[in-house]
């Protein structure tokens, strides 16, 4: 049977699809995007628009396509990134957006495979091995889990880099309590994971948007009990067993912890800082935390990724990041009136996530260290102090227990789960 050519006339990019049928009735689209005129003109002309990403529909209207191919020429790439677009694939079975960040620095084509399991035994074998995996008997604290829909199998060669997944979630009510969600991902190395997610406008329903970094086969499901939350570590220490709490925390380091300790709406577009090279460690890092709208560059067009933090930016930042402190202001301090983070200032020493010293002052442009820094985003995410016995709780060399921040540092460094703790904070068990 000849290939079927699919065209979305709704489209802003011109793409064919092809649709081949197998000799089993089964159909597979294919996509190869290149960077021809038509498709220049097009990314120049939304770029003119102010659009931060290319979208593109793959229509389904028969729900008939078993397998979905994609490849991005290196040229495509390029294009995108050099125009800080993300790349955005909608599917009838859930939306994936890959930013350009992620994309840049792709050493080759782009390629991605999507498989929707419609099969419902193997959707049922899927939902089987869930309710015995620790990651998810661990979040539910032993309750079965239900899912949602359909799972989806994504392989890709994009591995390592941070991408958005959307899955809908069929035949939920219109009030979601997204406490009870979460994702069930099997990795084909063998090793499986529990995400949570934020409930969004889908199509004309609504979806559980989550971020990965690996691909395999994921499944929303549904627990009838809320969900424990998974802490992740976000900063990690030296060679040597070292974590040293008194050193400066660069600009850099504080987007490395910021995207790794926080899951929050991307609403700006990359931009390119003058002084953050395409290979610089931290290069995506600081993209999303400008595009989080948690950290900004200077008038000049640079980041400053080497100079230390300073108490009232952390300060500002930290605000940024309270789930409650409207309307609510501190005392404030003797050398804060008229600073620029004034506002910022008072709100967080109302909330208790930063204080003063004896002598009534808050040295703002004083340096933050790495202690200081997990202290404050700890209290600003309502995240530990972590506790626990010694033989599980990290031992950092120069972080003894006796140290004023070593429980604040054990709940930055080390992944676990969010077990209250009846005293306050929370039990690594």
């Amino acid at each position: 049977m000849e290939p079927e050519i699919i065209r979305d006339p709704s489209s802003p990019i011109p793409v064919d699809i092809v649709r081949t049928t197998a000799a089993d009735g089964s159909k597979q689209d294919e996509i190869k995007l290149t960077a021809d005129a038509k498709l220049r003109e097009a990314i120049n002309k939304l770029e003119e628009e102010g659009a931060a990403s290319v979208s593109l529909m793959i229509p389904d209207a028969k729900d008939e396509v078993s397998t979905i191919k994609i490849s991005l020429a290196r040229d495509v790439i390029s294009l995108l990134t050099g125009r800080g677009l993300d790349l955005q694939f909608r599917t009838v079975n859930g939306e994936i957006t890959i930013p350009a960040a992620s994309l840049q620095g792709a050493s080759g084509d782009v390629t991605m495979t999507i498989q929707p399991v419609k099969a419902a035994a193997q959707t049922k074998e899927i939902e089987g091995r869930a309710n015995q995996a620790e990651v998810v008997l661990t979040a539910t604290g032993g309750n079965e889990v239900t899912i949602i829909g359909r799972p989806v199998q994504i392989e890709t060669n994009l591995q390592n880099r941070e991408v958005e997944l959307v899955l809908p979630l069929t035949g939920m009510a219109d009030e979601v309590d997204p406490t009870k969600l979460g994702v069930y991902v099997e990795h084909s190395g063998g090793t499986t994971e529990f995400l949570t997610g934020e409930v969004v406008p889908l199509a004309n329903g609504k979806g559980l948007k989550f971020t990965v970094d690996h691909f395999s086969t994921f499944a929303l499901v549904k627990s009838d009990v809320a969900l424990t939350s998974m802490h992740k570590a976000y900063i990690s220490g030296y060679p040597g067993g070292l974590f040293k709490p008194e050193n400066p925390i660069t600009r850099a380091e504080m987007a490395a912890m910021l995207v790794k300790a926080v899951e929050m709406k991307e609403a700006g577009q990359t931009i390119r800082f003058s002084d953050v090279p395409a290979g610089h460690w931290a290069v995506e890092a600081i993209a999303k935390a400008y595009r989080m709208g948690l950290m900004q560059g200077y008038a000049d067009g640079s980041f400053k990724p080497e100079k230390p933090v300073t108490r009232a930016e952390i300060t500002a930042i930290a605000v940024k990041l309270m789930k409650s402190a409207a309307g609510q202001r501190g005392a404030g301090f003797s050398d804060t009136a008229g600073h620029w983070a004034e506002q910022a200032i008072l709100a967080a020493q109302a909330a208790g996530i930063v204080s003063g010293y004896a002598d009534g002052s808050f040295r703002p442009t004083a340096l933050v260290t790495r202690s200081e820094a997990v202290t404050v985003l700890n209290r600003a995410l309502e995240r530990g102090p972590l506790f626990g016995g010694a033989d599980v709780l990290p031992v950092w060399r120069d972080v003894p227990q006796t140290h004023w921040a070593f429980y604040e540092i054990a709940e930055a460094s080390t992944e676990h789960t969010a077990m209250p703790r009846a005293e306050g904070g929370e039990l690594l068990k």
